[in-house]
């Protein structure tokens, strides 16, 4: 069932709780669970009403609903599933079909019983979501290897405002955006990636550890939470072991982990994928091991982990005896059996025209098209850094390198990148093995040109906002601290470092946010940075005619413009775009 997207699961779910036999097993609390995530999920919060004249029942049902407090509709979906799962791990042998009973919107308690509310769905679409996986115009989210990795395969109805502690972000800035919770501690080489409305931080390194504890930040209340490790209801999911290097993606409903280094060598030789499993009031957590068939690929970290469509695409990285991997894997994410592709030799000698790049780790990647992975960057033999960028066609196995307009990045490792509006790549952080690397990048996957939005020129230095104070400008009465300069189109943020991860939050209004968090520039870091993007992204930086040629004059509204197109289905046709031979930019 885990191939299944929300919100078909849930609606799946609430079907297989209605059968008589299954609704046998359920305990007094359970059903009440269920039906207050059931009501969550359909209508949102309970409305606040007097109890007086209740009865008992009606009561605790009533009492139970309004515990959910401002739970999103997603999360609520979710936690039905995973109740489900707990009380019947099979239920999805006996689901009927549609229709059964009251449909989708069946109650998990006798109708007689439920408080005063309108009805609960009805229909095949239901009570939709509220922030689930998104990819090509889905819901909350892009997001792309580095720490990250695209968020993909899901058909829910995406959100049109953003999360409720990233709407009063202002446009074009960086912000240290105030949260509350236990925080993380710093951190680098985790994991990271946007589900729903929350951002999950995995595990990673910190002053030489390896980590395993998995975090969660509320971007409707800007909260942290730990969650507690605990075993899996089926038994065979653990508390995750400490590891780094890993990444963490997202697809139809599910949360992965991918690979990785882990403490004391566990992990074993080929490489390793944890489904994330929470409790069901979302508090704990446990990482389930998934079987997968085919050639596996053998153990590695510094990775890319990349979902386009139901295919999870991997590339590159490091073994455990250090060498430097030039190999491609695609995991089919409905059988979970792996495939190889691009085959690559490991040994870094040229190899023609279409061999794939140098071997390496610590790269981005992200989607182009359908079905086509970008690669850029990354470190190699004698920690060398590269500034290359390289094609993957996955329905052939054939690699380009690419030769896009625009002057190439300078070379870095362990960086990271997410993409937005399905256009812009755009990239943060990392180190040349001398220095860390300030300077950001932006690639625009519809002309395959690197765009000049100043990088480094436009980076305040720590805490030196437009303020000019020594610990940066404060914004929005205090709730938000502005890093950077709000006239470059895309400043770095003021804290950028090795193995930080960055995600992408959109909404089907068109507006979008980037999430960065942790990393290492001498220290480990546990900010959180947010940059929310400008409506006439990124072209107020750009050549006058590289902007007629692209984008009509922009919409003042925050409504998605003709220039934040959806993401191409093929590359460009431009003969500059694709290069048979190597990159001219220096590496």
């Amino acid at each position: 069932m885990a191939a299944m997207p929300y919100p078909d699961k849930f609606y799946a779910a609430v079907r297989a709780s209605a059968v008589p036999a299954t609704e046998a097993l359920f305990s007094d609390e359970t059903r009440l669970l269920l039906y207050a995530l059931l009501q969550q999920a359909n209508e949102g919060p309970c409305k606040i009403r007097s109890k007086w004249g209740m009865e008992l029942e009606e009561r605790a049902m009533y009492e139970t609903w309004v515990n959910m407090g401002k739970m999103d509709k997603f999360e609520a979906m979710r936690l039905f599933v995973k109740l489900i799962d707990e009380e019947k791990p099979d239920w999805w042998k006996t689901i009927p079909p549609p229709g059964f009973e009251n449909g989708p919107g069946t109650p998990a308690v006798p109708p007689s019983s439920r408080p005063d509310a309108s009805p609960a769905g009805g229909g095949g679409d239901g009570g939709g979501s509220s922030g689930g996986d998104g990819g090509n115009g889905g819901s909350v989210v892009v997001a792309s290897a580095g720490a990250c990795s695209s968020l993909e395969g899901s058909d829910s109805e995406a959100p049109l405002d953003l999360p409720a502690g990233l709407a009063d972000l202002a446009p074009g800035r960086w912000a240290r955006p105030a949260n509350a919770g236990a925080r993380p501690l710093p951190r680098y080489q985790h994991g990271a990636v946007v589900a729903g409305a929350r951002v999950y931080v995995v595990g990673g390194s910190y002053r030489g550890r390896f980590m395993s504890d998995t975090h969660e930040l509320d971007l409707n209340t800007l909260t942290w939470r730990k969650l507690e490790p605990e075993q899996a209801p089926s038994g065979s999911g653990v508390p995750l072991i400490p590891c780094a290097g890993h990444r963490v993606v997202s697809h139809g409903g599910e949360v992965y982990l991918v690979g990785g280094r882990f403490k004391a060598g566990a992990g074993g030789a080929h490489l390793g994928i944890l489904r994330m499993e929470l409790s069901a009031l979302g508090k704990a957590v446990a990482w389930v091991p998934v079987d997968t068939a085919g050639v596996k690929p053998s153990a590695r970290r510094g990775l890319s982990a990349t979902v386009l469509g139901d295919e999870l695409a991997v590339f590159g990285g490091e073994d455990a005896d250090r060498k430097y991997l030039d190999d491609a894997h695609v995991l089919d994410l409905t059988t979970m059996t792996w495939r190889s592709v691009g085959v690559g030799g490991g040994n870094g000698k040229a190899g023609g025209k279409n061999a794939p790049p140098t071997p390496r780790a610590e790269h981005t990647a992200a989607a182009w098209g359908d079905d086509k992975l970008l690669i850029f960057g990354g470190t190699g033999a004698s920690f060398k850094c590269f500034n290359s960028l390289h094609v993957l066609h996955l329905t052939t196995g054939r690699w380009q390198e690419l030769n896009p307009g625009g002057a190439a990045p300078s070379p870095r490792a362990g960086h990271a990148g997410a993409v937005t509006g399905g256009r812009y790549w755009c990239i943060v952080g990392g180190g040349n093995n001398q220095n860390g690397v300030p300077d950001t990048a932006l690639l625009d996957l519809e002309l395959m040109r690197w765009l000049d939005v100043g990088g480094s020129k436009a980076r305040a230095a720590a805490g030196g906002g437009r303020g000019g104070s020594g610990d940066g400008s404060r914004a929005g009465g205090g709730a938000a601290e502005s890093l950077g300069d709000g006239g470059a189109a895309f400043p770095a943020p003021a804290v950028v470092g090795e193995g930080m991860s960055l995600c992408a939050v959109e909404v089907a209004g068109g507006d979008a946010v980037l999430v960065a968090f942790g990393g290492y520039n001498g220290a480990c870091q546990q900010e959180v940075q947010a940059f929310r993007v400008p409506p006439d992204f990124p072209f107020s930086a750009l050549p006058s005619s590289i902007v007629d040629a692209a984008s009509p004059s922009p919409s003042p509204s925050r409504s998605r413009s003709p220039s934040r197109s959806p993401r191409p289905s093929s590359p460009p046709t431009k003969a500059s775009a694709l290069s048979e031979a190597p990159a001219t930019a220096p590496r």
